[in-house]
């Protein structure tokens, strides 16, 4: 039920060029599943470990200097 809930949300928000967020997936068949519906961002445990938000702007892709 939960995997085709998603897959008509998702086919509802591409009809209307609207991109789709999905979290927090904390194992990889969710992951899979939503990847594979089409699903434009995903976060979660699966993709990366919460993180203090000081040290993500320290030290990370995203680190303001």
């Amino acid at each position: 039920m939960d995997e085709m809930l998603a897959s008509i949300i998702q086919g509802h928000a591409q009809r209307l060029d609207i991109k789709t967020l999905a979290g927090p997936v904390q194992n990889p068949q969710v992951l899979d599943t939503l990847s594979r519906i089409g699903v434009d961002l995903i976060y979660g445990d699966t993709i990366a470990e919460a993180q203090p938000l000081d040290l993500l702007l320290n030290t990370s892709y995203f680190a303001i200097h």
